[in-house]
């Protein structure tokens, strides 16, 4: 019922729009959608090792010229993410070898488990007993991120930089382009020339007139800012405007229906890590024509950041902007849209980045990946219902099955599916609007769950401990000069093996209470009101809560209650924390700052 409603919705919207361009029977639409993957992330790279984003599921679902008719064409663009190889590549190839994947990925699923509670899992992520606990687990992304840290924080000049984007095997290398921000003006410039190209074909390739061009846009992350430029670009550059106002392209009529963003940010990887930067260089909307800031790079109080500071246009009609609850990486800050009218909205879903965005595996420190479907398909329905030409589910399951397999949701718990467990989890947090506030209180319900696995860990690291002890000092275990009895040795041996497991996967939440200690007795100087009321201070309890838990664990307390209680399951199973892996810092309990202010 649901569905039928959105497609209800949907071809109400085509219907206005029909209207309002005075669309008849001898009129074509030509649809083109442009997909500006976030950074590090490209199809050709991520479809064999099976970590597409978001951005590229979407793209494989836009429909392809193939389905042109007299009334409608359409066109997708493509354009991989900052820090890998970018070829303008069709959308034809791309489609390959997405699907080539796609089969070897539902081959794999043939033999998984239907609930994931069955697997031997749930007890290492749940730290429930001392044997399951011990759980071999793949820990692909526990290794912390090497910083490059070898270039200084100025810019490249600009001559430098119009080398570095005329050379390929450079300006996408990830080193170059995450410190001095290259590749921007490629990928936009590419993006412009295909627009432009897409009008002719278009017109060339139809008998019938082209009389509207509907311009959707989605991006992640960085390549979200990219969109935003991009955007400006075609309203700045490309189109003209009548005397009513309306934009036209070669005086065919240009309608901008929908940008979907996946946690938008300009700053790359390499990026500052200290929030005190952000304060400073959080700066309000730039002055003057949007047209001169793209494409613009810049670095400052050692960020690395795309130079794009507008609120996007008003000719956008609808947009919506998915931002990461639990993303906490200071480089990650967020970029807002300046939108807050009717259409237009900024909101929170459980997470990090790349459980909005995805472009991560099964088993990477969760079981499962498919937290970032639920955005997806969020994203695909908004889409749809505000004109992109996508079908709704039913339909598509119908018409495609293989551009369905991209959406489809396998992972279930306690047989609910994530979707159903995000569900539980935004009725429970009830903070979906994007603020600080609300960021914040998504992030303390995270923090009083890895709270109770730091309580379990020190309860059971101590118990262990005990254990081992009592064998070493129990005169039972002694054999006279030739010291213990082989009995007491394995039972030691056994008891050390447990403690080390036990080290090895949990051991991680010390250098979070480390950390936490840290942050707590930090000295700031003079740091903005701002700065300590939505970032600092909420930081400092739940540092100050985290290790209130650790010690009771450790002295058989009972457990510290924070009262933000929201479902667990989806933390212990699909919210990844990434910030883990390039890092634990005292940023690690803070929210992001937010752009502009």
């Amino acid at each position: 019922m649901e569905m039928d409603l959105d497609a209800i919705i949907a071809a109400a919207h085509r219907a206005k729009q029909a209207c309002d361009y005075r669309l008849g029977n001898c009129s074509r639409v030509l649809h083109i959608g442009f997909f500006f993957d976030g950074v590090g992330r490209n199809i050709e790279q991520d479809a064999p090792e099976k970590r597409l984003s978001n951005i590229a599921r979407l793209f494989r679902a836009y429909p392809v010229p193939e389905k042109n008719n007299s009334t409608e064409s359409y066109q997708a663009h493509y354009i991989s993410g900052l820090g890998t190889p970018f070829v303008e590549t069709t959308s034809e190839r791309l489609q390959v070898i997405m699907d080539k994947s796609l089969d070897s990925l539902l081959n794999d699923l043939k033999d998984k488990p239907g609930d994931m509670v069955k697997e031997a899992f749930q007890s290492s992520v749940e730290g429930a007993s001392s044997k399951d606990i011990l759980t071999e687990m793949k820990d692909t992304l526990l290794t912390p991120k090497g910083r490059l840290g070898m270039l200084k924080d100025s810019a490249v000049n600009t001559l430098k930089r119009v080398g570095v984007e005329a050379t390929p095997w450079l300006r996408d290398s990830a080193f170059v382009a995450y410190n001095f921000v290259t590749g921007a003006d490629t990928r936009l410039n590419s993006a412009k020339a295909s627009f432009v190209r897409s009008f002719e074909e278009a017109v060339k390739n139809g008998e019938v007139p082209v009389r509207l061009i509907s311009v959707s846009v989605f991006g992640f992350d960085m390549g979200g800012t990219l969109a935003r430029q991009f955007i400006d670009m075609l309203l700045g550059e490309l189109c003209d405007k009548t005397t009513s106002g309306k934009l036209t392209f070669r005086s065919v009529p240009v309608d901008v229906v929908f940008v979907g963003l996946f946690d938008c940010s300009r700053d790359t990887p390499e990026s500052s890590d200290d929030g005190l930067d952000y304060a400073a260089s959080a700066v309000s909307w730039l002055p003057g024509p949007v047209a001169k800031t793209v494409g613009t790079v810049g670095t400052l109080f050692g960020r690395k950041y795309l130079g794009h500071m507008s609120p996007l246009p008003g000719a956008v009609k609808k947009s919506l902007h998915l931002v990461a609850a639990h993303e906490r990486r200071r480089w990650r800050c967020v970029y807002r849209t300046g939108r807050n009218c009717s259409g237009h909205q900024e909101l929170l879903m459980p997470g990090c980045s790349e459980d909005i965005g995805g472009g991560l595996k099964p088993d990477e420190q969760k079981p499962s990946a498919e937290l970032c479907r639920v955005a997806l398909r969020k994203m695909y329905i908004e889409a749809m219902k505000a004109a992109v030409p996508f079908p709704d589910f039913s339909s598509l399951y119908n018409i495609d099955r293989q551009v369905w397999s991209y959406f489809e949701m396998n992972d279930s718990v306690d047989n609910q599916s994530v979707e159903q467990w995000v569900k539980s989890y935004q009725s429970a947090v009830s903070a979906p609007e994007l603020s600080y506030r609300a960021m914040n209180q998504h992030l303390d319900g995270y923090f009083e769950w890895l709270g109770r696995q730091f309580y379990e860990y020190k309860s059971e690291l101590r118990r262990l401990e005990g254990i081992r002890d009592g064998i070493m000092l129990s005169p039972s275990s002694m054999a006279g000069l030739v010291g213990m009895t082989p009995k007491a040795r394995q039972a030691r041996d056994e008891v050390t093996n447990d403690i080390v497991t036990l080290k090895k996967h949990w051991g991680w939440l010390s250098d979070v209470a480390n950390a936490a200690s840290l942050l707590l007795t930090r000295k700031l100087y003079n740091p903005p009101q701002m700065f300590m009321e939505n970032i600092h201070q909420p930081a400092c309890v739940r540092a100050s809560y985290f290790i209130e838990c650790g010690t009771a664990g450790f002295d058989g307390k009972p457990l510290p209650v924070m009262g933000y209680r929201a479902p667990t399951t989806l933390y212990a199973w699909f919210v990844h924390d990434v910030q883990r892996a390039e890092g634990i810092s005292d940023g690690y309990f803070s929210v992001r700052w937010m752009e502009p202010r």
